[in-house]
């Protein structure tokens, strides 16, 4: 069955249509989820709302994004709403944070440097850095 085909009788509640659409997604919307939260647990619980709140409202979804992209939307905002929940302060970054961020560091890249080795240093970064980093390179925002 076409995924367009799964997506209009989600539309129309179809319990074994929205089954499948899960199966298809949750695996990669867990480790979206998981990205931001660094918590199995909570990883699942932002993927299952984000799952619930799409069901709920697959009539606005119009097919401009692909459904995964839009899902995806759905996943990092949840889990985004449960940081805050979590009382961690999302810093924005202005153009003070930035230009001290210019000055203090060197932004030279060795050669041959590996994706694990990048993860590495994202991983190593303050929170805050963290999550736009995550935002900007790894989501697409």
């Amino acid at each position: 069955m076409q995924i367009t085909e799964i997506l209009e009788r989600c539309k129309q509640n179809d319990r074994r249509a929205q089954m499948q659409l899960y199966n298809k997604y949750s695996q990669g919307m867990y480790y979206v989820a998981f990205r931001f939260l660094k918590n199995s647990f909570e990883a699942e619980e932002a993927m299952q709302e984000g799952f619930v709140k799409a069901f709920t409202k697959m009539h606005q979804y119009n097919g401009e994004v692909t459904f995964g992209a839009w899902l995806k939307r759905i996943v990092i905002n949840k889990s985004i709403d449960m940081l805050k929940a979590k009382k961690l302060e999302l810093v924005e970054m202005n153009e003070q944070v930035l230009g001290k961020v210019d000055e203090d560091t060197d932004w030279t890249v060795e050669d041959g440097i590996t994706v694990d080795q990048i993860k590495e240093a994202i991983e190593d970064l303050p929170e805050r850095y963290r999550y736009a980093v995550m935002l900007f390179l790894i989501e697409g925002y």
